[in-house]
Order: structure tokens, then sequence, then C-alpha cells
């Protein structure tokens, strides 16, 4: 039976509640850092080395610096806040804490990086809602919420990026200390993309990329699969989703990490891709329901990379080879690690390396949400959760930063 807008509104709620102090957002069939010092207060990271020259290569096209408003502000040991655009792929950069923000609302996103789709022969620039999954102070987690230009009667900025902390209405505590850029992705068009048959019970969500009633899509971009849309479920949804073509299916399972009911009633979620294409959301299934962002979602398909040398007894989890790849100025993972007796699991090549600290949304064992932090000495560490529970398994996949 397919779940039908009725059905989806009846077990979510509503997340406007989640924009507060000047800023909401109307979703109307939708729910709705540095290193720290373990109580979730953000302190900067000194592994002891200082920071090397920046040897890779920069951004196509360049970073645009935003404008911080509403009392946020730099992150002081990352990279200032920035927006790139490679091959159609909306790239975030640095982090920002707010501890005098007045809003969730951080930053205007410039034009030139806003969604688009093209319907009746006409280009519609900033008309879907986009959330995208990153990491916050401590172990908290949640997403940028991008709002576009046509809600502007219900929000007094018009194309903000808003920072919601999962499982906080307003302002959340760990979003002010510390919020992540780094990682953030989104395909600026979901022209050109496959559309994906969902299962019946799972249903688009507007104004999340709803063209018609598709809500999930899929393309190839450089190698690595990427996900768009968004798809929220009946009371009775299983975690199946959809099956991919064969095209876009993995060599192994992979496991990438998603945003589950943004907001209030956020969770942290992941889709666990076969090599049959098969396509499921783990973590909790009431969240997921409620919705799913494909957001951001990516993997890479075989071939190509350089393989990394594990440390510290840390082990591929699977066939599927851990590597790391750097095109068009930006350096992205794949594969998953088990096994490791330090937090430390490899060390990137010189030109891969960050000039600064870059802090990334992973995925645990057991659905778990993760952080790994890439260092200017091009170490890569996992510092979400404990190394008890990451050792047991830790993916890599979907992993990127730009230089």
């Amino acid at each position: 039976m397919k779940a039908s807008t009725k059905d989806i509104r009846s077990g979510l709620g509503a997340i406007a509640s989640a924009l507060t102090l000047g800023a909401s957002v109307l979703l109307a069939t939708a729910c709705g850092a540095g290193a720290d010092d373990g109580l979730g207060n953000d302190i900067a990271f000194d592994d002891g080395v200082e920071e090397v020259e920046q040897l890779g290569e920069a951004i196509s096209g360049g970073w645009t610096t935003v404008s911080l408003i509403n009392g946020w502000q730099n992150y002081n040991s990352t990279d200032p806040p920035a927006v790139g655009v490679v091959d159609g792929v909306v790239r975030f950069r640095g982090a920002v804490r707010g501890p005098s923000a007045t809003s969730t609302c951080a930053f205007v996103l410039p034009s030139q990086f806003r969604s688009y789709f093209t319907g009746s022969g006409q280009t519609h620039v900033g008309a879907d809602q986009l959330y995208m999954r990153t990491v916050m102070s401590g172990s908290a987690g949640g997403s940028l919420l991008f709002e576009p230009d046509i809600f502007a009667g219900q929000s007094p900025t018009k194309n903000c990026i808003h920072l919601l902390q999962d499982g906080v209405s307003g302002i959340g505590s760990a979003a002010k200390n510390f919020t992540s850029l780094d990682g953030v992705t989104y395909d600026r068009t979901m022209d050109n993309s496959t559309v994906l048959a969902h299962a019946s019970w799972w249903a688009s969500v507007y104004p999340l990329r709803q063209h018609g009633q598709d809500g999930a899509y899929v393309k190839k971009v450089d190698g690595f699969v990427r996900f768009q849309g968004a798809l929220g479920g009946s009371p009775t949804a299983t975690g199946y989703l959809f099956t991919l073509p064969s095209t876009y299916r993995p060599g192994q399972a992979v496991y990438v990490p998603v945003t589950l009911c943004p907001g209030a009633n956020g969770k942290y979620g992941r889709l666990k891709i076969l090599s049959n294409g098969d396509t499921f959301v783990q973590g909790d299934l009431t969240a997921a329901r409620c919705l799913t962002s494909l957001e951001g979602a990516s993997y890479s398909l075989t071939g190509g990379g350089t393989t990394l040398t594990l440390l510290n007894n840390w082990v591929q989890y699977s066939a599927r080879a851990v590597k790391a790849r750097l095109e068009d100025g930006m350096v992205r993972f794949e594969g998953a690690v088990k096994s490791g007796t330090s937090i430390t699991i490899a060390r990137l090549p010189s030109n891969m390396r960050p000039s600064r600290t870059v802090y990334l949304a992973s995925d645990s064992s057991g659905a778990t949400q993760g952080r790994v932090y890439v260092n200017s000495s091009g170490y890569v560490n996992v510092q979400y959760p404990s190394l008890t529970t990451s050792s047991k398994f830790t993916s890599l996949d979907g992993l990127s930063f730009g230089l």
C-alpha cells in the first residue's frame, strides 16, 4: 500500500518548531570540532606537529567565503566558512560556532550555489528544501538545512542555511559550541538524474525535490554515485527503500550517513547499499518514516584512487579497498575498516592533506553516528564513538573535504 500524504503527516508532526527566534520553516508533509573535553565543550586540537604548507590543488572554481549572521562566527582552528561547486556538486568548508547566536540561520547561501530544477521550459532556482548531515560538538550531530526563497513568507531571511541539532527545537547548545561544514555536499540539480522506483510504503515529500510523485534520484559524478531527494514512510514502512539500477551498484556493501526527521525529532541514520542494488535505511525507523533525507549521500564505484596504508592494526572491513582520491581539489574516501587498537587509521599522501583539521560525519557499528577528523599532517583519526565501538566497524564511504 502506497504511503499517502495523510499517512506521512499522521506519524510525523511538524518540524517548524526547530527554527525559532526569527527563522521558521514549513514542511507540510514531514516531521517535525575542534577536539572536545569530554563534556561537549570544544577545545583547540594540537597534535604537537606544526601545520604544514598546503600541497594539494585548490578546489576548481575556488571558494567563496560566506558572511555569517545572527551571532554565528568562524570556529578559529578551522578554515573560514566557505562554499564552492565542482562538477555541479556544491561543497562546504570550515566550521562555525555561535555562543551568542540568536537564530538557527547562520548565513545566506549565494545565488550561484542554490539548488534548481528545470520544468515547463523554465529554470527554477531555490525551489527545494535540502537537509544534509553534519557533526557538532562532542558526539552530537545534526543537519544543515537550505531554506529556499519560496518560503520567504515564513522566514525573515531568504535562502538561508540553518543549523539544526538532532533532538532540539531551536538553537542547540552543541550546534552553538561547534558545527562542522566540512564534508557537507549536495547536487545543485536533479536534472539528468535517474528516478528511483521506491517501495510502495515510501513516498516523496514536499518540498524536498518532489517533482510529480518522484522523491528519490541518483546520478554518477566523477566516478561517484550520488543521491538526491527525500522519502517519508507509512506507519508500517520497512527499511527497504529501493533497488539501484545495475550501473550504480557497488562491488560490495557500502554504508553512508544520512539524516532522519531533522530538528526536534532528529536522529542519525545510514543507508546500507548492497551489491545487488537493494538499499535500506537503518537506524530509528520511526524517525526514518518521518523523513529520510538522501542529500549528500554518496559512494565511489571501483577503480582509481590511492590505496591507503592502514596503521595500528586497522584492516579493511571487506573486499572493498580503503582508498582516497584527489580530483578537482576534493579529497574523497572509500571503504570501511575494523580491528584498530588506536584512533589513527591511516595517513594521507602529502598532496591530499588539509591545511587545517577537518571534521567529518561518518558511520560506525550498529548504525551509530561517528566523527572522523583529518589533521594537517594527514593523519585520519576516528574520534567518536569510542574505540571499543568504532573498531568493530567504521565506514569511510561518503567522506570528503576540499583543499
